[in-house]
């Protein structure tokens, strides 16, 4: 037979049943370096077949956002990145870890996006 039902107990009431009297934090170390690329498509689909790639890769991106022509303009108007407002879709991937490998890594992601279709891809690190 299961216990009570701690969980419902705290959320029920909203927290004020529960008393937090110790934290565990795990924290983990900055990586050395960043690698930011963006591919810029003519097809959205182009752009998810990336993102697609990219993972059966074995590559697990730090991040990585797909923006459609919508989101392009208004993040454009909003921020003024610099993405081209004639893409209809963009691709940002940031990868991060040790510097040793990095950048071959970042080099298997850039010919990934021109490969599935990116007009143009850049790149930056940090």
């Amino acid at each position: 037979m299961p216990g009570p039902d701690l969980l419902g107990l705290v959320t029920g009431s909203e927290g004020t049943f529960g008393i937090i009297s110790k934290i565990i934090c795990r924290l983990t170390p900055n990586p050395e370096k960043a690698v930011t690329l963006l591919g810029i498509y003519t097809s959205v689909r182009n752009a998810c077949e990336s993102v697609s790639s990219i993972i059966r890769h074995g590559i697990i991106p730090a991040a990585m956002e797909m923006l459609d022509k919508i989101t392009i303009s208004a993040v454009e108007k909003a921020l003024k990145p610099g993405f081209p407002l004639d893409a209809e879709a963009v691709l940002v991937v940031e990868l991060d870890g040790l510097a040793d490998g990095l950048d071959a890594e970042a080099e298997i992601v850039e010919k990934l996006l021109k490969e599935t279709g990116a007009t143009q891809s850049q790149s930056s690190s940090r």
